[in-house]
């Protein structure tokens, strides 16, 4: 029996390791792991950090989700165990690829297609992440108050440019004469109060202080995708090999909002971009805005257009299935067995 570490690099009790579209989510990381190891000669064990490296020579193979620095020193150090790791890794390949020389296979989050000989010890799975699959029931029909919802925080001071991007967004929208929802588990923090400050003035704003589930995203008859992406360090370019406007206003990693959004069977409108097309959404189930944060006035203009014409396009179940995380662990899995068969 092959005995295999599964270990999220953030412990069960941290809030959004349970969240609808964590990969962090160790309950559901089990039930996965119990369908697509059945009858397989693999044992999986989910084990935090502290645990795992307690016990960790009770192992055959471990796999790392998110590496932490004491998991990266455990991968530098290590030969005598196989060792997989599942995470946004473009940062790595940039700037220090041999810290994963004795990784047997990354999966790689992000979009970026970087050479794959930066980790010449590795194979290389380009894998998402996705949404728990609560059920394969079609999603209860509800009748939105909104025209607009919103499932998502405000603050996105990390970003070189458009720090304000997303109030600036949902302003525009106000002005357009559209109501929207914004539903923000933040809302009550100093940081994401003074953000809303200017909605509020605004009578057709609404705001629900929580952390979205399924139903959230039916609350609007559109749910608005903002995927650009918050970043935190500094010589970004050199960081992720990549330039400012592809780091700011492109799709270099799927943020969970989308998978969250397709989770939910929603009335999506998102970026059109190939990032995101290439996860199966389309012309027939989601709606799609062109413009960037280079031109924020030109892509109210096109989400207020796609909102007034109301139609209305739902997430069909082919899309559904192959973003769960059953079909993300149904794909390591199966890597995982060919690295145990060739030993």
């Amino acid at each position: 029996m092959y005995r295999l570490a599964i270990v999220p690099k953030i412990k069960k009790r941290v809030e959004y390791t349970s969240a609808f579209g964590s990969h962090l989510d160790y309950k559901h990381i089990y039930k996965c792991l119990s369908i697509e190891t059945f009858n397989k000669n693999i044992e999986c064990k989910v084990l935090n950090e502290t645990q795992f490296f307690k016990i960790n020579k009770e192992f055959d193979g471990v796999l790392f989700i998110g590496t932490s620095s004491r998991a990266q020193e455990f991968i530098s150090t290590n030969t005598n165990i196989n060792i997989f790791a599942w995470g946004c890794f473009i940062h790595t390949a940039n700037n220090t690829p041999e810290s994963l020389n004795n990784v047997d296979i990354v999966f790689e989050q992000s979009t970026n297609k970087y050479d794959k000989n930066k980790f010449p010890n590795s194979k290389v799975v380009f894998l998402p992440t996705g949404f728990q699959d609560y059920s394969e029931q079609p999603i209860k029909k509800y009748n939105p108050k909104y025209d607009i919802v919103f499932n998502g925080t405000l603050y996105r001071n990390r970003r070189e440019k458009t720090k304000k991007y997303r109030v600036e967004i949902l302003e525009g929208l106000l002005k357009k004469g559209l109501s929207v929802l914004n539903i923000n588990g933040r809302a009550k923090t100093d940081t994401e109060r003074k953000l809303l400050e200017p909605l509020k003035k605004y009578s057709n704003f609404h705001l629900l202080p929580k952390f979205g589930t399924i139903k959230h995203y039916h609350f609007g008859k559109f749910s608005l995708d903002l995927p650009f992406l918050d970043t935190m360090t500094d010589n970004l370019e050199q960081y992720f090999g990549l330039s400012l406007p592809e780091i700011e206003n492109g799709i270099w990693l799927n943020h969970w909002d989308i998978f969250r959004a397709i989770g939910a069977k929603a009335n999506i409108i998102t970026f059109d971009s190939p990032e995101v097309r290439n996860l199966g959404l389309n012309d027939e189930n989601a709606s799609f805005y062109k413009s960037s944060l280079d031109d924020i006035s030109n892509l109210i203009e096109e989400i207020s257009s796609i909102a007034r014409k109301g139609n209305l396009k739902f997430i069909d179940y082919k899309v559904w299935s192959s973003n769960t995380y059953q079909s993300r662990w149904s794909q390591i899995i199966t890597e995982i067995e060919e690295i145990i068969n060739k030993n």
